[in-house]
């Protein structure tokens, strides 16, 4: 009986001291989403062929005829005199050099130059 009473003595500070380590541990992280997949930057250039602000879309043209559509967001970095959505719509003679990344199916523009047509009289 002795001996018994010895051993769990021994034993119950042990039992406590595991229960009292795996309470304080922190509980297990949730896994983390994957990181978006972003294609490296692109390029287009092209003349402006759709602009609407209420959604943030322009469309471009290029000189061969193909279209592409690109949104804008206040991350959007514009470059050039009167640059800005609203100078867009004011200004047509422009030509237009998009830098954008494409994420999940959608162009997002991180840099809009506007270059300044010249014209040949």
């Amino acid at each position: 009986m002795k001996t018994l009473a010895k051993l769990g003595g021994l034993c119950l500070p042990l039992i406590f001291g595991a229960a009292l380590a795996s309470a304080q541990q922190s509980p297990p992280r949730p896994p983390q989403a994957p990181l978006q997949e972003q294609s490296p930057d692109k390029t287009f250039e092209g003349s402006l062929s759709k602009l609407v602000l209420a959604e943030k879309v322009m469309t471009i043209k290029d000189a061969a005829g193909k279209e592409m559509m690109f949104t804008y967001d206040e991350l959007t970095q514009w470059v050039g005199r009167d640059a800005s959505p609203q100078g867009l719509g004011r200004n047509t003679a422009v030509e237009l050099k998009v830098t954008y990344q494409e994420t999940r199916g959608t162009n997002r523009a991180s840099k809009i130059e506007l270059i300044e047509r010249v014209s040949r009289d």
